[in-house]
């Protein structure tokens, strides 16, 4: 079912960014840059990141690339807590705790 999941928004995240770069060609409306974001934080990002590349999509704009890479690190953290037995999720929610 988690493999199904990943294969269903890899595949939406990626025909987001070839739609958008026809879009462009055609100045048509646009996808708007958060419905990217969106897609690629909910698990899109390595089929984002592949479309990028493949239909040299948003890969000069400085901006935008900021944000990808903002979200591919934060999934990179996610998975290494996770590895750790999350260690750093439990400490940030015990110092939240703390605060109240």
């Amino acid at each position: 079912m988690l493999a199904g999941g990943t294969l269903l928004i890899s595949l939406i995240t990626w025909r987001l960014l070839r739609n958008d770069k026809e879009k462009a060609r055609n100045g048509s409306w646009r996808t708007p840059e958060s419905t990217l974001h969106l897609a690629e934080l909910a698990g899109g990002w390595p089929a984002s990141f592949m479309a990028q590349r493949r239909y040299r999509h948003k890969i000069a704009k400085q901006s935008y690339q900021i944000t990808f890479w903002g979200i591919v690190a934060l999934h990179e953290f996610v998975a290494f807590d996770c590895l750790s037995g999350w260690r750093y999720c439990r400490g940030l929610l015990e110092w939240l705790r703390s605060l109240s």
